[in-house]
């Protein structure tokens, strides 16, 4: 605190009664959080910049979010039993409050098969595990504390970090509330078990390399608005991609085996009909 050149020099110790408390104001109003009072020493005297003893302020953050302190104030006023008069009576002063919330680190999954083919309207890739974990910074979102909290999603991609072109992308078809309203920390991670993405790749065509992609996310409809900080950029696999060429096969495998039944079917007519027919079946 700065005292004016007015005021009077006093000798003594514990004059202040300070205060520290999280606050959504900038101005300190509202409700109080995590309020907590110390007795401090700081001699006053005229013209003068007292800085007081050192305050060290513990906030239990467990059932608490970002968005519930924006700002730290701290409240001034000297002690009862101090011998001088203070004018004003009391003085608060709120400075904006970083806080770091949930660090996701380490997506990971697992599919049950690494190929996909081109040109399907429907195919699935099955994640038989997805895991997610907290960065050990202390912030946890405890288990049944919130509901609907994640989302998951793959996509198909060109770049092995996901930010190339996307051909294809989606939900699970099987989503579990137990997974999406699961907590997470350092020593709890997220997990998720056996969740089908159904893909259409009708515009896929097999060429250069294919990425599946994870991309872990907080959900819109979360019961509780969390800072969740998620990985720059989602965890790639590379996955095969492969065409129809066994469905061309298949079908000129059908194709010349009709033409062979062709041929067989005229040998009795002679054989300048053979050759005939043969050939007609050959150019058709």
């Amino acid at each position: 605190m700065t005292f004016a050149a007015t005021s009077a020099d006093v000798v003594g110790s514990d004059f202040w009664n300070v205060t520290i408390y999280g606050s959504t104001s900038d101005v300190g109003s509202g409700d109080r959080i995590a309020e907590q009072t110390s007795v401090t020493s700081g001699i006053p005297a005229a013209a003068s910049t007292v800085n007081f003893d050192p305050i060290t302020w513990n906030v239990d953050m467990t059932n608490l979010l970002c968005s519930d302190i924006t700002h730290v104030c701290v409240e001034v006023v000297k002690s009862s039993d101090a011998p001088f008069s203070l004018i004003p009576m009391s003085s608060t002063i709120c400075s904006p409050l970083q806080c770091e919330g949930i660090v996701i680190v380490n997506e990971d999954f697992v599919l049950s098969s690494s190929v996909i083919y081109e040109a399907r309207d429907n195919q699935e890739l099955t994640a038989t595990v997805i895991s997610a974990n907290a960065a050990g910074n202390g912030a946890s979102i405890p288990d049944g504390s919130a509901t609907n909290i994640w989302d998951v999603m793959l996509f198909l991609n060109s770049a092995p970090n996901g930010n190339g072109t996307t051909f294809a992308s989606a939900s699970p078809s099987n989503p579990k509330q137990v997974d999406r309203d699961q907590g997470v920390s350092v020593t709890d991670p997220l997990m998720f078990s056996d969740y089908t993405f159904p893909l259409s790749t009708t515009s896929l065509q097999c060429g250069a390399a294919l990425y599946v992609c994870l991309e872990i996310s907080e959900s819109s409809s979360a019961s509780r608005d969390h800072s969740i900080t998620f990985p720059p950029s989602p965890t790639c696999k590379e996955i095969t991609c492969k065409g129809n060429a066994s469905l061309i096969f298949c079908c000129m495998s059908r194709l010349l085996n009709r033409r062979l039944f062709l041929g067989f079917f005229t040998v009795g007519l002679g054989q300048q009909g053979l050759r005939s027919t043969v050939y007609h079946s050959i150019h058709k």
